[in-house]
């Protein structure tokens, strides 16, 4: 005769019930230490020095200069973080359901708790030379580190790409200016449904390939309306 399973009495589901809170419970703490010492680093952080510069002709006929802060600099000028418990790893990756290299960038504090990020690159050719790669490798983990710890890492040059147009363009012609990016505030959370909706990860990364839009921070701002409707939220809410 084959014994009847036990019902979980009232008092050891109250048990399962605390243990699952307490964990919750300890796991807001340990982001709670994450954030603060975030908030604190960003406070003592002083921008780096743009340290590299780049002068030369663009297609326009004019002149492309500005200056920028070299990988080694925007490390350099992450030392809060690192006194504030702080470490960072950075690899790169391919993903073969999308054809596209990328690069991830983990952030992890003594706290137990990390966040990552993901970069994809350009796509590369067959046969591209390795330091083509290396080159946009680079440039992909120094964009990648003043976007998560927001440092100024580039000069403006909106300004310039202006005066380049107009004085390639006709008179009286309109001119393309250079789009601004999303808000934070969609960057975040399009980021965050990505890390816990594969399905909606998969549909918004085919949406920017269509678009040729590398990163959830290379969205146009005119943008932004369709976005927060992907989302499932009012745009004029926000």
């Amino acid at each position: 005769m084959s014994e009847q399973k036990k019902e979980p009495s009232p008092q050891s589901q109250k048990l399962d019930s605390n243990c699952i809170d307490n964990r919750s419970a300890e796991t807001i703490k340990i982001k709670q230490k994450f954030f603060q010492a975030f908030s604190k680093s960003q406070l003592q952080l002083k921008q780096p020095k743009h340290d590299t510069k780049v002068d030369f002709p663009s297609k326009k006929g004019g002149r492309m200069k500005y200056s920028y802060a070299s990988l080694g600099s925007v490390i350099a000028c992450l030392k809060p973080f690192f006194e504030n418990g702080f470490a960072f790893s950075q690899h790169e990756g391919y993903k073969n359901s999308l054809g596209q290299w990328f690069l991830q960038t983990d952030v992890y504090h003594e706290s137990g708790h990390f966040e990552s990020h993901v970069t994809f690159l350009k796509n590369f050719p067959a046969g591209v030379e390795e330091k083509q790669f290396a080159s946009a490798l680079t440039y992909a983990r120094r964009y990648a580190l003043c976007s998560i710890f927001g440092i100024y890492g580039d000069k403006d040059t909106d300004c310039i790409m202006e005066e380049i147009y107009k004085e390639s363009a006709p008179k009286n012609q309109n001119f393309p200016v250079p789009e601004k990016p999303i808000s934070v505030k969609l960057q975040l959370e399009l980021e965050e449904r990505m890390k816990i909706d594969p399905d909606f990860k998969k549909n918004i990364i085919s949406i920017f390939r269509d678009k040729g839009i590398d990163s959830v921070a290379g969205i146009p701002e005119k943008a932004e309306k369709f976005f927060w409707q992907k989302l499932g939220v009012v745009a004029d809410e926000q």
